[in-house]
């Protein structure tokens, strides 16, 4: 049904210009009013699609908080045809827990910060960003599992998911870490100075490059890790 409707989207206009061809439509008005009909024809159709598709992303929804994996497939790939199925694969992951849960976030700072925050020595924090990036990577492993079975494009949706990852939560715990020092006012000396800001800034570039790693290991095969 969705392909017949698709067809006709894309072809009503030649149809209509066919039509005015054939039965010699030559006057200001007639072409005024075949041109006002094909507008009201295409803004129907766009307002149906859009209500389909609307209608199936609820669907979606509904069907992947109950883990229905195949009616998840199968709205997927009806989707698929909108767009490509660039707003569906986008609302998938816009919606996970890990990227809308505010806890989470304060979770993060939590396990790599601990209770001394930014003064936490460079192996702390190692040890902490060891700990989240593995949570991180556990997390994009059981997507991936759910991605590859749901949607006709997995590659585009992991591609989109590994994005998101390190866009907003790795982001935002390196934004807390790499407070970057004046070097007109360097860190007093009992803090690290600016010695202890090179030390965490080595310590996040290295284990952010092993998350990189493995994230490319799960399903990202394109992602820059020397980037």
């Amino acid at each position: 049904m969705f392909i017949l409707i698709q067809c006709t989207y894309a072809n009503v206009g030649s149809f209509a210009e066919e039509d005015v061809g054939r039965h010699g439509v030559t006057s200001a008005v007639g072409s005024a009013n075949a041109s006002r009909g094909l507008e009201v024809a295409v803004a129907n159709l766009q307002e149906y699609c859009n209500e389909l598709e609307n209608r199936l992303l609820s669907r979606f929804d509904t069907a992947s908080q109950r883990r229905e994996l195949s009616t998840m497939a199968e709205c997927a790939k009806i989707l698929s045809q909108f767009n490509r199925g660039t707003s569906a694969m986008q609302h998938y992951v816009a919606t996970r827990p890990m990227f809308i849960d505010v806890e989470i976030m304060n979770t993060d700072i939590q396990v790599v910060l601990g209770d001394d925050g930014p003064q936490a020595d460079s192996s702390s924090i190692a040890e902490g960003l060891s700990i989240l990036y593995k949570e991180i990577a556990d997390t994009v492993r059981k997507e991936a599992t759910t991605i590859m079975a749901v949607f006709p494009s997995p590659n585009e949706v992991m591609s989109i998911l590994v994005q998101r990852v390190l866009e907003q939560r790795v982001t935002a715990i390196l934004d807390k870490l790499l407070i970057r020092p004046s070097l007109a006012s360097l860190p007093p000396i009992e803090e690290g100075g600016l010695l202890h800001y090179l030390r965490v800034l080595s310590v996040a570039y290295d284990k952010t490059k092993e998350l990189a790693k493995e994230l490319q290991s799960i399903g990202c095969g394109d992602l820059d890790i020397e980037g």
